[in-house]
């Protein structure tokens, strides 16, 4: 017969497994992961609640056969699962997905007792859907990303804070010459095919990027084999949501067409400029070319008598020049007007010999001035002759 100490006793032990049984009943109640425990013949032993919202298991249910259950996840078997674990003593662990899209991580692993004994497998679902639709949400915010950044015409890099390259877009790639873009990751930015005059700018804006300023600069870049290619860069800090930058965004826009636009508008009002110069003094000159070509007429259409013989060449070569200097005249105007000239064909041993005598007046008497001509006519179009005659 027992004694009262040993009743005791053995109560006290049916109150502490009583507890220790509803604890493990309330934790297995309050848990958010599916489990499943089941024993060596591959029976429900127990489970917890959110286990039913994947297996059809009820109160009833344990001591069934899991392969007696039916569940909601596709192409998975449980039962032939657990059978190769209890085989393999080997944990397994795949994503599972439920007919009603819901994803899961399951595990299963050998389930043992305190003697270390094997007596069953405990199969968990954490349920992944939310973070399996996040990563697929950053997955295609990524696709969309790169796809903008390679098919864009604009030049995009990222830059550390320690100013070294670290991602530079195909645009870039392909406009500098670059043949591989991997040797210039991880070097300092600007690349060292950047002459001095080019770094110097870009360095200055790039650190102001650092210190948290949007900075933009236009400067003519130079690719690998030298040819000049006309950049605005804008240089963003890229922050946290704390505000702390993490590294900066450059974003260059190829403009070399638009500097050479222009220039060829520089040029062009460059041209109009000199036009109206060149009509204005055309005007001025025809007026004092009335005089000097109209006295030696008046001179010369008197008669002999009135005009010593040795007068009368002189104003002949006075006449020709003048007449030579009203078609320069005509040539400023053609070129104030934007006409092309009238273009005629002329004989040079003629124009050599009509400037023979200004020229040897100009001379003077110490110089002996002799001419050289063509046997035969030679011929070209007057107007370049008078530009670059005497």
């Amino acid at each position: 017969m027992d004694s009262p100490a040993s009743n005791t006793e053995c109560q006290a032990r049916i109150e502490e497994l009583s507890r220790s049984n509803d604890d493990l009943t309330n934790l297995l109640d309050s848990t958010d992961v599916a489990m499943v425990l089941l024993d060596a013949e591959l029976c429900v032993r127990t489970f917890t609640r959110k286990a039913t919202d994947i297996i059809s298991l009820t109160a009833t249910d344990t001591g069934r056969p899991i392969k007696h259950l039916t569940t909601t996840l596709i192409d998975t078997d449980l039962a032939n699962f657990s059978s190769l674990v209890l085989r393999d003593l080997t944990a397994y662990e795949a994503q599972v997905q439920s007919i009603d899209d819901q994803c899961f991580f399951m595990r299963i692993r050998p389930g043992c007792t305190v003697a270390n004994v094997t007596d069953g497998v405990l199969i968990t679902f954490q349920d992944i859907t939310e973070h399996k639709r996040v990563e697929a949400a950053l997955r295609d915010s990524e696709i969309r990303s790169r796809t903008l950044l390679e098919g864009s015409p604009v030049c995009n890099k990222i830059i550390s804070l320690d100013s070294r390259l670290l991602y530079m877009s195909a645009a870039g790639i392909k406009q500098l010459g670059i043949p591989d873009n991997q040797a210039y990751y991880g070097r300092p930015y600007p690349p060292d095919f950047y002459s001095d005059a080019v770094r110097a700018p870009l360095v200055d804006h790039l650190d102001r990027a650092l210190a948290g300023e949007i900075s933009s600069v236009e400067c003519p870049l130079h690719d690998t084999e030298g040819r000049e290619v006309w950049y605005h860069t804008t240089f963003v800090p890229a922050c946290d949501d704390e505000g702390r930058i993490e590294y900066v965004i450059a974003t260059s826009v190829n403009i070399t067409e638009r500097k050479l636009a222009e220039e060829q508008l520089r040029h062009t009002q460059k041209m109009e400029a000199i036009g109206q110069l060149a009509s204005g003094v055309a005007h001025e000159f025809n007026n004092i070319l009335v005089g000097i070509l109209g006295n030696p007429e008046l001179l010369l259409a008197e008669s002999g008598d009135d005009v010593p013989e040795r007068f009368q060449g002189p104003l002949r070569d006075i006449k020709r020049s003048g007449w030579r200097a009203a078609d320069l005249t005509k040539q400023l105007l053609s070129f104030a007007r934007k006409k092309s000239p009238a273009v005629s064909l002329f004989d040079v041993n003629r124009v050599v010999t009509d400037n023979t005598k200004i020229l040897q007046q100009i001379a003077g008497g110490s110089v002996t001035l002799k001419t050289l001509l063509a046997p035969d006519p030679s011929l070209c179009a007057p107007t370049k002759l008078t530009l670059n005659g005497p």
